[in-house]
């Protein structure tokens, strides 16, 4: 597992593995962070290394412009 790195609107900072990705209904977790993290109080998240191709490309990827992309409206 890669680490996501987040930044909150209120300043503060996460870190780890990604644990539960639910975009759809706007929150997302990460493994020993608690409570769960909603997109619409994050104002960067980005999955460090994440394997993007199945010819292992590995990028870095903002998880707001995915989230997006699978359907979170910003709610």
């Amino acid at each position: 597992m890669h680490n996501v790195s987040v930044k909150m609107k209120d300043g503060t900072k996460h870190q780890g593995p990604l644990w539960i990705w639910r975009p759809m209904e706007g929150w997302f977790e990460l493994a020993g962070v608690e409570p769960r993290i909603h997109l619409r109080d994050v104002e960067s998240a980005v999955h460090l290394g994440q394997r993007v191709t199945l010819s292992l490309l590995l990028q870095d990827v903002d998880l707001l412009e995915r989230a997006k992309s699978e359907g979170w409206t910003g709610v």
